[in-house]
């Protein structure tokens, strides 16, 4: 999915020379005021309510089954349209009309990114799908206005020093860096179902690796530390469960032998 945010005089000439399907998610006042001020000729229009009267009309089943579409999205609701595109990996080009939408809700007045990439692994795409949702609802819920990012790539070291304007919000994915009142930096953990969080970064760039005491450590409840681990001992370890799809080998361990880990704190 790559999404962006266009004027409507802009979307004409696009739709001119497309050869993709052309698709309205959101059969809203605005849409048809949008329809209707360019006579734009649209293939499918896709809503929940099944009862309104209006040619090619599909339900949202009916639009996940399509493929080379382009989507022009208008009106309100934006945020809960892009959340439900990522929840069902919509890969269609996304084009939304800013002078036909909610400023209050998007475009120039959005000032929080969520970055959001889409996996084929799937114990990746599971915990963080979860996670993903579980923040667009509190924004949503509490009004804020956000954006979701998919077309990000796994690229680190071009994010080490991200920058970003004093009033805006960044949810992070798989970066490291500088602690910034801007910046929420998230990675996949390498268990799963949970999520990394953090201000600085990952496994050696953590911050803990820098802040954690003996003291800290000592504070926590060691009863709470023991249930906790024992429940990712029987949920991991005693059902053999990995990160990453393995291969069943038949290999019995020496008696002796030293484990190193794939990741070291620096």
């Amino acid at each position: 999915m790559k999404i962006k945010t266009i004027k409507s005089k802009d979307l004409v000439d696009i739709l001119k020379v497309t050869s993709l399907k052309k698709v309205i998610v959101g059969y809203s006042n605005d849409a048809r005021n949008l329809i209707n001020c360019y006579d734009l000729n649209i293939d499918y229009i896709v809503d929940k309510n099944k009862k309104l009267k209006v040619n090619k009309l599909i339900s949202y089943k009916e639009f996940y089954k399509l493929s080379n579409s382009i989507v022009i999205l208008c009106g309100n609701h934006i945020q809960e349209i892009l959340l439900d595109f990522y929840m069902n990996n919509i890969s269609s080009q996304v084009l939304i009309i800013v002078d036909f939408a909610r400023l209050d809700r998007y475009a120039n007045q959005c000032h929080f990114t969520i970055d959001a990439p889409h996996f084929n692994n799937k114990s990746n795409k599971e915990s963080q799908q979860i996670f993903i949702e579980k923040v667009s609802r509190v924004l949503i819920n509490n009004n804020i206005g956000f954006n979701i990012n998919p077309d990000i790539g796994h690229q680190l070291d071009m994010f080490e020093n991200l920058s970003i304007k004093n009033d805006e919000l960044l949810l992070s994915y798989h970066t490291r860096g500088k602690s910034s009142k801007n910046i929420i930096r998230y990675k996949n953990s390498y268990l799963k179902d949970y999520i990394i969080v953090d201000k600085e970064g990952y496994s050696g760039w953590h911050s803990y690796t820098k802040s954690l005491t003996t003291k800290k450590i000592d504070s926590v409840c060691i009863n709470n530390a023991n249930k906790f681990y024992k429940k990712l001992f029987q949920d991991n370890v005693k059902d053999s469960k990995s990160f990453y799809a393995q291969t069943i080998i038949d290999f019995k361990f020496p008696d002796k032998y030293i484990f190193s880990f794939a990741s070291l704190f620096r």
